[in-house]
This record gives structure tokens, sequence and C-alpha cells, in this order.
């Protein structure tokens, strides 16, 4: 549930990042635009106050008072700068500020009337917006002359202001976008809380220490839980019918004058048995079986049917020991396993069961064990190593496909009785 969590805030922080860059970026534009178009009014006024100030002089040109109303054309390098051209492009002045300093547009000169505006680079590298106004000069012998006025500022009067709005839009998207995720973590665990919920009895069931699912679920999930106990309460009556059928088959001591019959029948059942508890290997549910209680009850049994052999059945394990899964499942491997040991001992069985990386049991005999180059042999469906004692020749192939469904390892070894040694490890889940 937390990589869940994870990856879902993680998706929405490249989408909010995403959205945030975006947005970023036309309020940058858009704010740039603004600051260029304010600028662009503050050269047009600068124009309309040289042309307010402007005089005629005898020689047809126009001249300006050496003290201008604006300051900043009075003061070099000040980044406010006017220039006046004739209509060949010749200089016929330019403020204070502007001298030493050269910046032509390479633009034509606009018509009398025309406003243009370029960016342009000066003398000394820096950036302006010039803003250039063309005019017919009428004077007083009604002779008229063109001249261009040009009023240009340097690109850093907008750029600091537009650096100052860049670092703070960043401030406050970062603020937003801590806010948002702040929110939408508390938002996904909240949604996500009943999943959670799930998951964690889920997992309960698993372990055994819960039985069914809760009911307490929103409407969303509420069929999913119901569903879930369906299911595991189908496994568990179809589990008890297999270990009541079994019983019936293990308990049955009229049978002896049908014995070859029974073999068959047995072989019959057993396989259809075994191919669907092998399905039910790893089930929604499972329970805490006492492995102690399930071990005694089958070599009680065991003792009955083998009375004649008078095998000694032994029990080394702790009384807490269990194991994690379907009971119908630990009785098929167990049930198997035993039943061939004392099928096959010659007096003493003994099965040890321990916890330690999980749960091991080892079942050994004293019979004549099997030979290690037919252990794969004695694996497969179907196969017996001695056609003369009864049986099926699934059991053990059963088993370890029971065992391969828990995640688990089986091994036939040597035992130190002198029979075989069925090694069995459960990792604990």
């Amino acid at each position: 549930m937390r990589s869940l969590r994870a990856r879902l805030l993680l998706v929405t922080s490249v989408l909010l990042a995403g959205a945030l860059a975006i947005v970023g970026v036309i309020l940058d534009e858009s704010v740039r635009a603004a600051l260029d178009e304010e600028q662009r009014e503050l050269l047009d006024s600068k124009i309309i106050m040289l042309l307010a100030v402007a005089e005629p002089s005898q020689e047809q040109s126009l001249t300006f008072p050496p003290d201008l109303p604006e300051q900043r054309f009075n003061t070099p390098g000040s980044g406010l700068y006017a220039k006046v051209r004739d209509r060949s492009g010749a200089f016929l002045w330019r403020s204070e500020s502007a001298l030493g300093l050269t910046f032509d547009p390479d633009t034509p000169l606009p018509a009398p009337g025309e406003q243009v505006y370029v960016r342009q680079q000066t003398s000394n590298g820096d950036t302006l917006l010039t803003v250039t106004l063309g005019v017919v000069w009428t004077f007083d012998d009604d002779t008229e002359r063109y001249f261009a006025l040009s009023a240009a500022e340097s690109e850093r009067a907008i750029i600091a202001p537009l650096e100052r709005f860049r670092g703070q839009m960043f401030a406050a998207f970062a603020l937003v976008a801590i806010a948002l995720l702040i929110g939408m973590g508390l938002v996904l665990s909240w949604l996500l809380r009943p999943l959670g919920q799930i998951a964690g009895e889920i997992s309960a069931v698993e372990s055994g220490h819960r039985a069914a699912l809760s009911d307490e679920y929103p409407s969303e999930l509420s069929g999913v839980a119901r569903n879930l106990n369906a299911l595991m309460r189908s496994e568990q009556r179809r589990t008890e019918r297999y270990q009541q059928t079994l019983a019936n088959l293990g308990d049955d001591e009229a049978a002896q004058p049908v014995h070859s019959q029974l073999q068959r029948m047995e072989q019959i059942v057993r396989y259809q048995l075994s191919r669907s508890a092998i399905t039910t290997g790893r089930t929604v549910g499972k329970t805490r079986v006492p492995v102690f209680d399930e071990v005694s009850q089958m070599l009680g049994a065991l003792d009955k049917v083998y009375r004649s052999k008078n095998v000694r059945g032994e029990i080394e394990m702790p009384a807490d020991l269990v194991f994690q899964g379907d009971k119908g499942d630990l009785v098929e491997i167990l049930g198997n396993l035993l039943d061939n040991a004392y099928k096959w001992c010659r007096q003493r069985v003994l099965i040890v069961g321990l916890e330690d990386a999980g749960l091991n049991l080892v079942i050994e005999d004293d019979g004549p064990g099997v030979p290690a180059d037919a252990v794969a042999a004695a694996l497969r469906r179907g196969t017996r190593l001695d056609e003369t004692v009864p049986g099926s020749g699934i059991g053990l192939a059963v088993v370890a496909e029971l065992v391969a469904q828990y995640g688990g390892k089986l091994e036939i070894r040597r035992s130190d009785l002198g029979g075989a040694a069925v090694h069995l490890n459960f990792p604990r889940s």
C-alpha cells in the first residue's frame, strides 16, 4: 500500500510540476509582454516631451534646451537616450546621456506620423528598446522638413522587475506545490485506507489470525470483501469434504474381503483428490494448523491399519509447532509420507519437526530406503519402485507438487535408521 501511495504521489508530482511549468512560462511571457508594452508607452511619452521642448533653428533644424525636463536624458550612461536624424539618417542632435554611444537601428526611417519599435545592441553590449517617430516640421517660411525622433531605454529597466517577478512566482509556486502535495498525500491516505485495511485483513487471514474479512468497507470494496469471504467459505467446505472422504477410506476396516477392488478404487480416488488438493496449496485463507496434533492422530490411525507389523511410531517436535496453510494440504502431505513410512519400515518410524527458517519436518523409517538413483523416479506420477507392494504410485508426486505450491522443498535422503528420510521445508510467509 505504501508503494501504491508513493507511485500516486510521484505521478501527481510530475503532473503538478509540468502544469506549474506551463503556467509559469505563460505568466512569464505575459508579464514580459506587459513590461514591454509599458516601456513602449513610456518611450512614446518621452518623444512627445521632446517634441514639446523642440525649437526650430535658423538652419531649418531643431534645437533642444541643454537641460531637458527628463533628467535621465542629461546624465551620461543613464540608460535613457534620445536622438534626432534627418531624412538621410544623419544625426542632427543627441541627448547628453547618449554621448559616446552608438545605437543605429537597421530598419528604414519611418514615414511621417509612423512609429517603429526595434530592439538593438549598443556599442557597449547593452540591449535597447527604441521607438522612432517620423515627423514633418513646418517652419515659418512654410518650408517643410522631415525629422526622425528616437527615444531608447535599456532593457535592464524591465529585466530587474521581471527577475523579481520570477523569484516571487517561483517561491509562490513552490509553496503551492508543497501545499498541494501535502494535501494530496492526506487525501490519498484517507482514500487508500480501506485498501490498506483489506490488505491487512487478507494478510491476517493468510497467517491464520483471522477466519474472514470484516464487513466494514465502503460500497466500492464491500463487494470484493463479500466475494473473498464467499471464496474462502467455499474452499473450507471443499477441504472438509476431502478430509471426510479420506477419513472414511482410512477407517473402513470391513473392506478386507474386497481388497483388490479397493486397491484400484484407492488409486482412482487418491488421484482425483490429489488433483484438487494441489490447487488449494495457495488459497486465499490459511490457518495455523498444530502439527503435533495432526501427526499424533495419523500415527494412531496407522498403528491400527498396520497392527500386524507392530510398528513403533515416534514423534520428536514441540507441541506448539504450527503449519501455516490449509489443513487438508498438511493431512495429504503427512498422510502420504507416513503411510509410505509404515508400509516400507521394518518396525520403526520417526517424525521430527522444528522451527528453523520456516517449518522443517523429517520423516524417517528403518526400511530398505530409496536408492539415490531412484529418487527422481519415485517423485514421478505413477512410478512404483516395487510392484509387489500395494499403492497407486502417485503419493510422493502429489506430496512434491503440494510442497512446491507452498514454495517449499522436498528431499529424499538416507536415514540414520537405515531407511529413507524425507526432508520437508516450508518457508514462513
